[in-house]
C-alpha cells in the first residue's frame, strides 16, 4: 500500500474509448507494470470487428503512449500480434512463451 500512496499517478489506470454513432467501437487500458514501478504496460487494446482496419487500434495505442510520455515511463506489453505493435514503433525484446505465440514488446525501453 505504501507504493500506491507514494506513486498515485503511476498506479492510476488510464482508459481510452473509441465511440461512433452506434456506441463503443474500441478501448485500451494502460496500467503500471507488475514487474517494476518504472514501466507501464498496455494490457488491452480491443476494437470491434466491424471497425477493425480503420486506424482505431493505432489511435488507441497512441493515446496510451501519450499518457505514458506524460508520466515519463516506457511501455512494455505481451502480444500475439507483434506486427501491429511494430507498426506503432514497438520492438520485440524477446519471445514470450506461454504457448509459443506471444512476444514481449517495448517502446522507450533500453
Amino acid at each position: 500500500m505504501e507504493a500506491y500512496h507514494a506513486y498515485p499517478d503511476l498506479f492510476r489506470p488510464h482508459f481510452a474509448l473509441a465511440e461512433n454513432g452506434r456506441g463503443l467501437a474500441g478501448f485500451s487500458l494502460l496500467l503500471a507494470s507488475m514487474m517494476t514501478t518504472d514501466l507501464l504496460t498496455i494490457t488491452w487494446v480491443a476494437v470491434h470487428p466491424d471497425h477493425q482496419r480503420q486506424g482505431i487500434g493505432t489511435k488507441l495505442v497512441g493515446i496510451c503512449m501519450e499518457e505514458a510520455q506524460r508520466r515519463g515511463n516506457p511501455v512494455v506489453l505481451t502480444t500475439s500480434v507483434p506486427d501491429f505493435y511494430q507498426k506503432a514503433g514497438f520492438r520485440e525484446i524477446e519471445e514470450y512463451n506461454p504457448a509459443r505465440s506471444h512476444f514481449l514488446m517495448g517502446k522507450g525501453v533500453a
